[in-house]
C-alpha cells in the first residue's frame, strides 16, 4: 500500500510541474517595415500573452503586423 501511495505522490507532483521552455515570437508586416524575433522563456500560455502584447506594439507602426509564437 505504501508503494502505491509513493507512486501516486510522484505522479501527482510530476503532473503539477510546468513546462517552461524558450519560445520564439516572430513578428512581421506586409510591407516588411516591422520584422522582429523575440525570445521568451516561459510556459506556453505566458509566452503567447507576451507575443500578443508585442503584436499590439508593432501594430502601432504597421496595422498589418502579425506575431506568431513558434
Amino acid at each position: 500500500m505504501k508503494k502505491v501511495f509513493y507512486v501516486a505522490a510522484i505522479l501527482g507532483v510530476a503532473s503539477l510541474t510546468s513546462c517552461v521552455k524558450t519560445w520564439d515570437c516572430k513578428c512581421t508586416s506586409t510591407n516588411d517595415y516591422v520584422t522582429a524575433s523575440n525570445k521568451v522563456t516561459a510556459k506556453k500560455k505566458d509566452a503567447k500573452a507576451a507575443c500578443d502584447s508585442w503584436q499590439t506594439t508593432y501594430k502601432q507602426y504597421d496595422p498589418n503586423a502579425t506575431c506568431e509564437l513558434k
